[in-house]
């Protein structure tokens, strides 16, 4: 099972390599520009993430001093 899975993911990625030769330079840019994107999306989630599992762990005292400092 391990030796067709291992299969499989070349021939994909031969795929992949094939379909980004052809590619235009534009495209290329494009492409680049799109997966920096939807990387700096999952950066800012994992951000958004943390910071809830921070806050969350907070007692509601730590909790009522945080809202006191963000108001002032």
């Amino acid at each position: 099972m391990n030796k067709q899975k291992l299969e499989k993911f070349a021939n994909l990625e031969l795929d992949l390599l094939s379909v980004l030769l052809s590619l235009s330079d534009d495209d290329v840019d494009n492409l680049i520009n799109e997966l920096e994107n939807i990387l700096q999306k999952y950066k800012e989630k994992a951000i958004e993430t943390d910071v809830l599992q921070l806050l969350n762990k907070l007692s509601d005292e730590e909790k009522r001093k945080l809202i006191e400092k963000l108001l002032k």
